[in-house]
């Protein structure tokens, strides 16, 4: 799966993951995947886990305003 169908960068510079359908093609994927998919698909699980992390340990404040920003940044948006 393409990353940009995963992640969106944010105008701050950062990167998150976005729930919807590419984030439920990696589950199948991280079941089911043949072996020549298995790198890109553990480094596209491992992208997720670590924004889950980042985003949980925010304080609800800023977790809140990031959550908006990432809902409403377009797929695909390019930051400078």
């Amino acid at each position: 799966m393409p990353p940009s169908k995963l992640i969106r960068r944010l105008a701050d510079g950062t990167a998150w993951p976005v729930p919807g359908e590419a984030m439920s093609d990696l589950g199948w994927d991280l079941r089911y995947a043949s072996d020549e998919r298995v790198l890109a698909i553990r480094l596209s699980a491992a992208a997720v886990v670590s924004a889950y992390q980042a985003l949980v340990a925010l304080p609800q404040r800023e977790r809140d305003a990031k959550i908006k920003m990432i809902r409403a940044t377009p797929p695909g948006l390019k930051t400078p």
